[in-house]
């Protein structure tokens, strides 16, 4: 109810037209409400040994409320705000302004927070697992778009009618292009940033240079053929596909026949990626379960 309130209490302080606004608020409302539920029940799991002593009556200590079912809501909970926070992103008439990025920081920040008082501080673990966790989300996106491109929005351009065709190169393709790069340049930071983490300086260089910096280890020699395979792809995606594509769109101006070819090379190095995603995900994969 506490979460709840804030939001009803910021609307009213703001001005906001409840008419046109009622599902946003609802759904933020029971984000951080789920949220919160969910905090206090962690919270109160992880002082449980405090509170035998300091306040026996409470329901854990008590047991009026079994560890078991605690943790489930305390998790359920959490998991419940994450999908109202979709929900809040999806609600949104044009994704592509950014109007929900403040809710997803602040979510997230939130979530930080209570991980971090979950497992102690700020240690490099704590930053090394957080740039993973990073890494995943952004290499999702990116190749999901590319998958995207390749086995679904290439392939069935030609069965599109031409007048709906504008509809795919003016919004949809510019869109999913801006996510497609920026994910591309995302992973690549968050993957080197989580390489240094975990391996430091001397386990980076020889994982780059494939082991012969520093002695063979089949795991840092498995990451850094990963590393490779998806440095060139995200220099395709910057260097060849995005330039391409500008073209191709009519971003740039150009003539018929450099826009034919730009978008012909841009598919070209769009289908090598792919190719270059499976080794890239095949050795990511192994490096985390063969060693």
């Amino acid at each position: 109810m506490w979460g709840c309130s804030t939001i009803i209490l910021g609307s009213v302080l703001i001005g906001v037209n409840y008419e046109d606004n009622l599902i946003p608020l609802a759904l933020h409302a029971f984000c951080i409400g789920a949220f919160i539920a969910g905090w206090f029940a962690i919270n109160d799991l992880l002082d449980i040994e405090i509170d035998r002593v300091n306040h026996p009556g409470r329901p854990l200590p008590s047991e009026s409320i079994s560890l078991k079912a605690a943790k489930k809501y305390g998790h359920r909970m959490i998991i419940l705000s994450g999908v109202s926070l979709v929900a809040i992103v999806l609600n949104e008439p044009n994704i592509s302004d950014l109007a929900w990025l403040d809710s997803v920081a602040v979510w997230l920040i939130a979530l930080l927070i209570m991980i971090t008082g979950h497992y102690g501080g700020f240690d490099q673990l704590y930053w090394a697992s957080l740039s993973r966790f990073l890494h995943v989300i952004s290499g999702v996106m990116w190749i999901g778009l590319l998958y995207y491109f390749n086995f679904v929005q290439i392939p069935n351009m030609p069965n599109i009618p031409d007048e709906q065709k504008p509809a795919i190169g003016k919004v949809i393709a510019p869109a999913a292009l801006f996510w497609f790069r920026w994910a591309a340049m995302a992973t690549l930071i968050t993957g080197l940033t989580t390489l240094g983490l975990y391996y430091g300086h001397e386990g980076s260089v020889n994982a780059l240079t494939f082991t012969l910096a520093y002695g063979f280890d089949g795991k840092q020699l498995t990451i850094g053929i990963g590393m490779w395979l998806a440095i060139i792809m995200a220099y395709n995606v910057w260097m060849v596909i995005w330039p391409n594509q500008k073209k191709a769109l009519g971003i740039v101006e150009v003539d018929a026949d450099t826009k034919a070819k730009s978008a012909r090379t841009a598919m070209l190095f769009s289908r090598t990626n792919t190719l270059l995603s499976i080794p890239m995900l095949l050795s990511m994969v192994a490096a985390q379960n063969l060693y």
